[in-house]
């Protein structure tokens, strides 16, 4: 049996720079571990983005990492999934779902944490090609 991801990583309006208060939450219950970087393309959804998992290489999106505590790793990932739409008493269908991916950080390390993918396709949407999202909107 595989173990559950202690770690999470997040790409969009819960990096910390996006200012908000989950991410806020996250900085203050987490231990952040810098930038790491993920296999997938990523997408304009208008106040946020999504990612797709791709197989392909050049396919990079950046982001942060964080060790998530053993004594409240449920009720972080609860919160976290409560503002992302799943689970809990939200009406809406789910647009993300949380799944395990393998992060790289730094040259060689690699660390298997959670993170928030689109459940459907996002081919009607802009790509945004950088797959760094903060550097993208703050371009805008």
């Amino acid at each position: 049996m595989k173990t559950k991801p202690r770690h999470i990583f997040v790409y969009g309006t819960l990096r910390s720079e996006a200012g908000v208060r989950e991410a806020e939450l996250l900085r203050k219950n987490a231990r952040g571990l810098g930038k790491g970087t993920v296999h997938a393309r990523m997408y304009d959804l208008g106040e946020y983005p999504g990612i797709e998992l791709s197989d392909d290489e050049c396919d990079v999106v950046v982001g942060e990492l964080y060790e998530l505590p053993a004594d409240s790793a449920g009720r972080v990932l609860e919160s976290l999934d409560a503002y992302e739409g799943i689970g809990g008493t939200d009406p809406s269908p789910a647009q993300y779902e949380r799944v395990p991916v393998t992060v790289k950080v730094g040259a060689r390390k690699q660390i298997r944490a959670w993170t928030y993918v689109l459940k459907t396709r996002a081919s009607t949407c802009r790509r945004i090609p950088t797959g760094d999202y903060m550097a993208w909107k703050s371009k805008g």
